[in-house]
Order: structure tokens, then C-alpha cells, then sequence
């Protein structure tokens, strides 16, 4: 779907609607509505249909993960922090994972933790698992580190990362959206606006 990159609009929005319309009943298409009023920063709207997901589809562990992030744009770090767990637990070789932890544990002053999730995914690089540097700069954000964010960011696109593009809205970089570096990384990528 492009609602990723076009979800920000009403007429990704509506293009959701009628995707669940014609296919209630998979677990990705109705992730996606809450996904695009997440991006909308629609958060109250994201989180209802989100945990709508969660309690129909409990081992679905990307809805965790996204019900993770509204939870965390919406400052309730405890809550998120528990989904995102619940995403390791379902999928504990997936590097984002530990992403959305390690940037839920450097928000909450967990520094320690959050340095454990990097060597997690410094591990799991090592042993031949891709780990897409947005997942890094996930954590370096949230540690508030702008400069090993932008140059994770920059790695990510100089790796052709189809993932730089789900957080040109996300509230995860807001850290550093308007750092000139993060603008010429949205412009190299044709998604400024």
C-alpha cells in the first residue's frame, strides 16, 4: 500500500477506509487504519482501532508494535514500553524490536537498557541478521543523541532503506526534523514537501 508514504493524507485515509471495507477481516488491512491516523497524528483515532486489532488478532505482533508507538507519541511511555515487549516476545529475531525498546527505554531515562538494545542489534548483526539503521537511529533518538540519530539516518539511506520513508511524519524523529541533515535526507529522497 502506499499509505505509508501518502498516509498523511485525506486521501489515504479514505483509500484505507476502503480497503477494510472490502477486506475486514486481515489483520494488515486494518493495521493500516490505524497506521495512517497515526501518521495523521490522529492518535486517540489510531489507538482505538489499534487496540481493536490487538484484542481480535492478540499474536499479531506488528499491531503491538504500532500500538507501541501511538502509545508513545501519546506520552504514555509505560504502556508503550509494555507493547513493544509484547512485539519481542512474538517476533524476538525481528532487530525492530529492540529498536522500540532500546528508544522507549533511552525516553524513560533507562539509559542502560537502551545501550543494551544497541549491543542486541550489534549481536544480531553479527550473526548475519540484517539490522536496518533506522532502528539504530530509533534508539538514538530517543536517547536524545540528534548527531548518532542523523548519522544512522544517513547510513539508512545510503543503504537504500525503503524504511527512512515510514517516518517522514512519524513523531519519532521529531527530534531532529528540522535539523538541515534530516531535510536533506527527505530531499534526497524526494519526500520533502
Amino acid at each position: 500500500m502506499l499509505v505509508e508514504v501518502d498516509g498523511a493524507t485525506e486521501a489515504g485515509l479514505r483509500e484505507v477506509r476502503e480497503a477494510v471495507r472490502l477486506d475486514p477481516l486481515t489483520p494488515s488491512t486494518s493495521m493500516w487504519l490505524g497506521l495512517t491516523y497515526y501518521l495523521q497524528r490522529r492518535y486517540d483515532e489510531a489507538a482505538r482501532e489499534i487496540r481493536k486489532l490487538t484484542q481480535s488478532q492478540a499474536d499479531f505482533a506488528l499491531g503491538h508494535a504500532i500500538l507501541g508507538y501511538v502509545y508513545e507519541a501519546q506520552g504514555e511511555l509505560q504502556a508503550a514500553t509494555g507493547e513493544y515487549q509484547r512485539f519481542r516476545e512474538l517476533d524476538p529475531g525481528q532487530p525492530y524490536s529492540l529498536g522500540y525498546l532500546g528508544r522507549a527505554y533511552g525516553l524513560t531515562g533507562e539509559r542502560e537498557k537502551a545501550l543494551a538494545a544497541l549491543r542486541g542489534m550489534d549481536a544480531a548483526a553479527d550473526s548475519g541478521t540484517y539490522v536496518d539503521p533506522v532502528a539504530r537511529a530509533m534508539v538514538f533518538a530517543g536517547l536524545g543523541d540528534k548527531n548518532r540519530t542523523l548519522d544512522a539516518l544517513e547510513d539508512a539511506l545510503a543503504k537504500r532503506s525503503e524504511n527512512v520513508v515510514h517516518y517522514r511524519e512519524s513523531h519519532m524523529f521529531d527530534l531532529v526534523r528540522a535539523e538541515p541533515r534530516f531535510l536533506a535526507i527527505l530531499q534526497k529522497m524526494k519526500l520533502d514537501r
